[in-house]
C-alpha cells in the first residue's frame, strides 16, 4: 500500500500532507479530528516494515517519548498502526532545527547559543528523570520554535537507563549515534548512561558557537567517519573561544568541561543547568525574571515524571572548570548583588506561584470538589497534601503513592470544552461517554496525564472516594493496537476502538 495520501484517516487523525522524511520512515502533517489539534504524523517507512529491529525501535520511540511531559521535549500524543506500519503522532512544531539555523545563517552568539543549551538541557534531564538515554544529541535533533523555546526532539535511538528484560535493539559492540558529537564512552560500545547526552550536547554547543563540529578539520579526507570518532577518542576537547574570540570565555569553558573523556568528570544536569542559567542571567540581565519563571515550573511536581532535584537557580560561584588547565578562569568569592536580589525575588515568586497553583481549578480534574478540597485515600485521614484537586492519592503496599487518579471519570461539560463536536447523549453534567480510546487517551496525554493500566483501576476501585457510575465502563491502558479494554466493578471487557455509548474514561498521573 502507498503512503497515506491527504484525506486518509489514521485512528483519531486526519493527514493533510507531506512534511518530510527520514532513514526511519516519512512524517505527514495532520489533524486530530477530535480536538481540532494540528499534529505531525511519524510513519515507518515501507522499506522498513518487515525488519523486527527496525520496527521495534519505531516503537519504542513513541513510548519512550509518551513517559515524558517537558516543555522542551517535543510531545507525543498517540501511535497506531497503518498498513502493517506503526506510527507516532506527536505535536507539530513551528520552528527550524538548529543545525539548518546555524547552516543558513553562521554561528549563534553566545547568549543564544546559551539559550538554547539551558533549554536542551532541560528537556534532557527530564528524558533522564524518565529513565531514558537520548543517544543521538545534535544540532538538527534540536528545534527552535517561534517563540524562541528549544525542544528537544528524536529520540529514535532512546535507551532505558535501566533496561530491565527488555532484549537489546543492537548487537553487543554495534555503535549507535552520530559521529560528530559521539561520547567516547559510547564509540567505545562501553556501558553509557546519561552523561553521553551532556558529551554530545557540549559537541553541539561547540557547533552553535562556531559552526562546525567540534573534531572537524574541514579536509574530506580527514573526516571520514572513524578518523572524526579516533579525534574523539584521543584529542582533547577543542576551545570554541580560540575559533571564534567573540565567544564568552565561560560559556566555552563550559562546553569543554562538557566533553570530557571520562564521564566522571563532566558535571551532571542540576549542575549543567545551574551553571548555563548563571551565564544567560549575566550575558542578559533583563532574561532574569523568565529565569525565575522556568526555575519556579520546574520546581513544581511534573504530573508524568519524579519532581525536579530542587536545584537552586543561581550558584555563588559562576566561574567555569577547565579540566585541562588551558584556560583560567578566576572562580567569584563574594555574591554579587544582582544575585542577591534574584534569589529574594525568586523565593517571593516561588510561593506566590505556588499559593496560586494550589488553590487553581483549571478543570484539568474531572471531579467536582470545590477548589479549596483535596481529595485522600485510606490512612491518611481523609486528605491527602500535595494530591491534585479533585483527585485521590492510590497507595501501594508500603505507603507510599503509587499514582493519582481523578474521583470520578471526566465530565461531558469539561470534554465538549475541549471538543465542541462532541455528540454527548443523555445529560451533559454526568461523565462523558462516545468517547474512542484513542480520543480518550489523547485527550489525557495532552492534558498532561495518563489512562490507568487494568491493575492500576483495580486498586483505584477500593481507594475510598472512587465513584463510579454502575451502568457504564471506563476505558483503561491497552497495548493491544486491536482490541481495547473497557473496566468496571467486578467486569472487563473486549471493546471495539470506536465511540461507545457505555464507555466513558478519566485521567491518571503519576507522583
Amino acid at each position: 500500500m502507498p503512503n497515506p495520501q491527504p484525506g486518509t484517516i489514521l485512528g483519531a487523525y486526519r493527514v493533510e500532507g507531506t512534511l518530510g522524511a527520514g532513514s526511519m520512515g516519512e512524517v505527514f502533517k495532520g489533524v486530530d479530528t477530535g480536538l481540532n489539534r494540528r499534529v505531525a504524523i511519524k510513519l515507518l517507512s515501507e522499506k522498513h516494515k518487515d525488519s523486527p529491529e527496525l520496527r521495534a525501535r519505531f516503537v519504542r520511540e513513541g513510548r519512550a517519548v509518551a513517559a515524558i511531559s517537558h516543555p522542551n521535549v517535543v510531545q507525543v500524543f498517540a501511535n497506531g498502526i497503518f498498513d502493517e506500519r506503526p506510527y507516532i503522532a506527536m505535536e507539530l512544531l513551528d520552528g527550524t532545527d538548529l543545525g539548518a539555523t546555524v547552516e543558513k545563517s553562521g554561528p549563534l552568539d553566545s547568549l543564544a547559543a546559551a539559550h538554547a543549551a539551558l533549554d536542551s538541557a532541560n528537556g534532557l534531564a527530564a528524558a533522564a528523570r524518565a529513565g531514558l538515554i537520548h543517544r543521538d544529541v545534535k544540532p538538527s535533533n534540536l528545534v527552535r520554535q517561534s517563540d524562541g523555546r528549544v525542544k528537544v526532539t528524536d529520540f529514535g535511538l532512546a535507551k532505558p537507563v535501566d533496561p530491565g528484560a527488555e532484549p537489546a535493539l543492537t548487537a553487543m559492540g554495534v555503535v549507535v549515534g552520530t559521529p560528530d558529537y559521539i561520547a567516547p564512552e559510547q564509540a567505545r560500545g562501553e556501558a553509557i548512561d546519561e552523561r553521553v547526552d551532556i558529551y554530545a550536547l557540549g559537541g553541539t554547543l561547540y557547533f552553535l558557537l562556531v559552526g562546525v563540529p567540534p573534531f572537524r578539520t574541514g579536509k574530506p579526507a580527514e573526516d571520514k567517519y572513524l578518523k572524526v570518532v579516533a579525534r574523539h577518542l584521543r584529542n582533547p576537547a577543542p576551545d570554541a573561544a580560540t575559533a571564534n574570540p567573540s565567544v564568552d570565555p565561560e560559556l566555552s569553558a563550559l562546553a569543554r568541561t562538557m566533553m570530557a573523556k571520562k564521564p566522571a568528570e563532566r558535571m551532571g544536569y542540576p549542575e549543567l543547568i545551574e551553571r548555563l542559567t548563571g551565564i544567560v542571567a549575566r550575558l542578559d540581565p533583563d532574561s532574569v525574571p523568565s529565569l525565575i519563571n522556568s526555575a519556579r515550573d520546574r520546581s513544581r511536581p511534573n504530573m508524568i515524571l519524579s519532581p525536579e532535584g530542587g536545584a537552586p537557580l543561581l550558584g555563588a560561584d559562576q566561574s567555569a572548570t577547565v579540566s585541562d588547565g588551558d584556560l583560567d578562569v578566576a572562580p567569584r568569592r563574594v555574591f554579587p548583588g544582582w544575585l542577591v536580589f534574584v534569589t529574594l525575588a525568586s523565593i517571593a515568586l516561588f510561593v506566590a506561584g505556588l499559593v496560586v497553583y494550589m488553590r487553581r481549578d483549571d478543570g484539568t480534574s474531572a471531579g467536582t470538589p470545590p477548589a479549596d478540597a483535596a481529595v485522600g485515600s485510606a490512612g491518611d485521614g481523609g486528605v491527602k497534601p500535595g494530591a491534585p484537586i479533585g483527585m485521590l492519592a492510590v497507595k501501594k503496599a508500603d505507603g507510599s503513592v503509587a499514582f493519582y487518579v481523578d474521583a470520578q471519570p471526566l465530565s461531558a461539560a469539561i470534554y465538549t470544552k475541549f471538543d465542541t463536536k462532541h455528540e454527548q447523549p443523555g445529560k451533559t453534567d454526568g461523565p462523558v461517554v462516545n468517547v474512542s480510546y484513542t480520543n480518550a487517551r489523547s485527550y489525557v496525554t495532552t492534558r498532561g496525564g495518563r489512562l490507568m493500566t487494568s491493575a492500576e483501576w483495580d486498586a483505584a476501585a477500593v481507594t475510598p472516594g472512587f465513584i463510579m457510575p454502575p451502568t457504564i465502563l471506563e476505558w483503561v491502558d491497552s497495548p493491544d493496537e486491536k482490541k481495547k479494554t473497557a473496566r468496571s466493578h467486578g467486569k472487563t471487557q473486549v471493546k471495539a476502538d470506536e465511540k461507545l455509548p457505555d464507555v466513558t474514561f478519566r485521567m491518571a498521573r503519576n507522583p
